[in-house]
């Protein structure tokens, strides 16, 4: 998997970048899937998280992919010092610009310092990219574990359990269900950059301003409660919206079923109004959810202006004085609280829906499963039967993926009677005839054609170890 030190710059997407430079691509040009990333050889830990409770799963989950969740929180805790390190910066050149006007040479500690200040804003920019290259491995991860986990439990589910179950369940446990857990590799990384975040531009903007911070404070305290409304609005839409669209995909599918019934019928109009009815429903709530994301697009918007605001007049009323190196370094702490504060609703809204998600996959994970069938699996060359089992006799044989009946020189079959030649079984094989001619000689025994009937069927009941003779 690709580091930040084996390769800074990303030089392994020149190629295909080169590529499209001279004509569109195509699907051909894609470079080879790392083999990490190929859902065949998908990690073992995801077969075993537990679902019960939704606080470790969900830190489980994230942690079950390994190194990239790793290293997006180191990229998160070095992007965090670059971002504090550029206020400081730019106060510091700002102060000393005057110094510059009137010096006849440059100082070397102004230019240094532009230098970092530069350098500081190329390096958070490349740790950007790799926080997101990293947090996309770990989205492709997770979804290839819970995928194959879905459908490995589907394939042992009991009868009863796939009785009640609808298509579109199925459907939105391998989407919108492993996609919403895969967003802990985007939501855990900026729950912990905005909590770091936050904490530490208090801290500088206490040393900038003193007591005048305790006003943007409150400011942000009058801000959360509405983040918190909103993201509980998004919960209720989003539980609402996954139900609605369980009942289109079922419907849909029993409509694809049937549809020489609904043809036959003259049902045409009928199902349509059906449809659009489900329809009508799923799209009402998807607009109310356009809404609550305008609302929140507002908070994102406004918070740096009213904390600003808030935290500048505090600073003129308590006797201080504004100048360009304080509100130049403050406006770009400001900034660093728009990004934290403007997308807690956002990261609420996706924990919540990863919440349902996990909910719906815990009822999915829970549902009754069939009993493992204990006994060991055989080649596929090799003799089933008393032979598999060490014996001379040998009844059934699977070769090439084909059943054939195969006698011994030591089996000998007659209609209603068995010979053994002596050997020790643990199966008794019963022969029921269907015909009123049989044989008995080596080789006469009839293979089963595929689609009909065999002339002899073979039936196996189990019995104590003993020793066969002639019935």
């Amino acid at each position: 998997m690709l580091s930040f030190f084996s390769d800074p710059f990303f030089r392994n997407a020149a190629p295909i970048i080169r590529i499209g430079r001279q004509r569109p691509l195509s699907p051909d040009d894609a470079p080879p899937l790392p083999p990490e990333l190929d859902p065949r050889n998908v990690s073992s830990r995801f077969a075993d998280l537990k679902t019960d409770r939704f606080w470790p799963f969900f830190f489980a989950t994230f942690a079950a992919t390994g190194a990239p969740a790793r290293r997006i929180i180191t990229l998160t805790v070095l992007k965090l010092a670059i971002g504090i390190t550029t206020p400081l910066l730019l106060h510091t050149l700002l102060t000393m610009l005057p110094q510059v006007t009137g010096a006849a040479t440059l100082p070397l500690s102004a230019v240094l310092t532009a230098v970092a200040l530069g350098l500081m804003g190329m390096i958070g920019a490349l740790f950007q990219q790799h926080w997101y290259f990293n947090a996309l491995q770990g989205f492709a991860l997770i979804m290839n574990g819970f995928n194959e986990r879905v459908v490995h439990h589907a394939l042992r589910l009991r009868r009863s359990a796939r009785a009640g179950m609808q298509t579109g369940d199925m459907v939105n446990h391998l989407s919108s269900d492993t996609d919403a857990m895969a967003e802990s590799m985007f939501i855990i990384p900026e729950f912990t950059n905005t909590i770091l975040q936050t904490l530490a531009v208090l801290v500088v903007l206490w040393y900038f301003l003193g007591a005048a911070t305790l006003a943007a404070i409150a400011t942000l305290m009058i801000v959360s409660p509405m983040t918190i409304l909103v993201a509980r609005r998004y919960r209720k839409l989003d539980h609402v919206i996954m139900g609605l669209r369980d009942d289109r995909v079922t419907l849909m599918s029993q409509i694809l079923q049937g549809i020489r019934v609904v043809k036959f019928h003259a049902w045409e109009n009928s199902v349509r109004s059906e449809v659009a009815s489900v329809r009508s429903r799923e799209v009402d709530t998807r607009v109310k959810i356009v809404r609550t994301d305008a609302v929140s697009t507002v908070i994102f918007i406004s918070t740096t202006t009213l904390v600003a605001f808030a935290g500048f007049g505090a600073y003129v009323l308590g006797g201080g004085i504004l100048n360009a190196p304080l509100v130049f370094a403050c406006l770009a702490l400001f900034a660093m609280l728009e990004e934290p504060f403007g997308m807690v609703s956002h990261l609420l809204a996706n924990l919540q829906h990863a919440r349902v998600a996990a909910t719906r996959l815990h009822a999915y994970f829970s549902a009754p499963v069939r009993r493992e069938d204990e006994r060991p699996l055989s080649a596929p060359a090799q003799l089933l039967g008393s032979r598999a089992r060490g014996l001379p006799c040998n009844i059934l044989m699977v070769q090439s993926g084909v059943a054939r009946y195969h006698a011994e020189h030591c089996c000998r079959t007659k209609c209603g009677h068995h010979w053994y030649g002596g050997c020790r079984e643990e199966y008794v094989v019963a022969h029921t005839c269907r015909t009123s001619r049989h044989t008995t000689r080596k080789g006469d025994l009839p293979e089963p054609t595929i689609g009909r009937t065999s002339t002899l069927e073979v039936r196996t009941a189990r019995s104590i170890h003993s020793q066969c003779y002639r019935s």
